[in-house]
């Protein structure tokens, strides 16, 4: 008896030194995931927590945590903002990991996001199996949300949040028209000069060929220079304020349909300059708003239609 309680003992040791030797201490993550966009373009989507809820697996999933999100029952909490790289603190329970999200240059057009940390893996043989199995678990859920934000990152629609082409400009010669207003200008203000462009060319029976376009442009705190113009195809006379311009025909950065009111607008601008900036682009001319909706007829601004365009070369 002695000596089968001495067997079994050497064979639980082994056992025991077996487990400790193949679970190692600590599950070193280390992933990595390519994808065609510029750096700095993931750098702003890592750091709009928005944009994390529309490419996050099960995005339906959130916590009573701001900022974090949750996957398979575990807390991802991103600790924004960050240059190039966010620390992500992962829960569960009552314990926490501290792992880096980073974005590495790969090319001039795509960077490698990159997933890094430890999961600790202690405890006694009976527990240390489980724990590490729960490690391994964490890891490949890791897996998944890397992946995901990669499928999301490498369509630019999904990190400017709107569709940007490049085509030639065609409408190239231009009614043009100004005003200065010391707030930013009305619906009823823009349409008073549009529909001054639009007389002139009816009186002189030249016909327009696409929607009135403008541009707002803010010249200190207190004045705000309004532009219009008209696409036409034949020059009219020049008076009452109104000139002929004809823009270059060259490259011109055309987005989708942006539907909605200034804000929408707004932010579509925005997005279409950070486009301009990302790509190295130089501007030809004066981005501006081409208003699809007669804003006079629809008083509703969910339902106008505005087209954002910006000349570059």
């Amino acid at each position: 008896m002695k000596r089968k309680i001495i067997v079994l003992v050497f064979i639980a040791a082994i056992l025991f030194a077996g487990i400790n030797f193949l679970t190692p201490s600590q599950l070193k993550i280390d992933e990595t995931v390519f994808v065609k966009a510029k750096k700095n373009t993931v750098n702003r989507a890592i750091n709009n927590i928005h944009l994390w809820k529309q490419w996050w697996p099960h995005a339906a999933s959130s916590t009573s945590i701001s900022n974090a999100l949750s996957y398979n029952n575990t807390i991802y909490q991103p600790q924004l903002p960050g240059l190039y790289a966010i620390g992500i603190e992962v829960s569960q329970n009552s314990k926490s990991y501290k792992t880096i999200f980073s974005i590495v240059a790969y090319s001039a057009d795509s960077v490698l996001l990159s997933w890094k940390g430890s999961i600790p893996v202690n405890g006694n043989p009976f527990t240390r199996i489980s724990q590490y199995m729960h490690a391994k678990k964490i890891n490949d859920d890791m897996k998944d949300i890397l992946y995901a934000a990669q499928k999301f990152m490498s369509d630019p629609q999904n990190t400017y949040g709107i569709k940007i082409t490049n085509e030639i400009v065609k409408d190239t010669l231009l009614l043009n028209t100004q005003a200065v207003f010391n707030h930013s200008p009305s619906t009823h203000e823009i349409y008073t000069l549009i529909n001054k462009l639009t007389k002139a060319a009816n009186d002189q029976k030249v016909p327009v060929t696409g929607y009135p376009m403008m541009n707002i442009a803010k010249e200190d705190s207190s004045k705000y220079l309004l532009r219009v113009a008209l696409p036409v195809n034949k020059a009219i006379k020049e008076e009452h304020g109104i000139v002929i311009k004809r823009m270059i025909r060259g490259n011109i950065l055309v987005s989708n349909d942006i539907a909605g009111g200034s804000s929408a607008v707004e932010h579509a601008s925005k997005q279409m300059m950070n486009y301009v900036q990302d790509f190295n682009k130089t501007l030809a001319a004066l981005p501006f708003q081409s208003l699809i909706t007669n804003r006079q007829l629809e008083q509703d601004s969910t339902k106008w239609i505005t087209r954002i365009y910006c000349p570059v070369i």
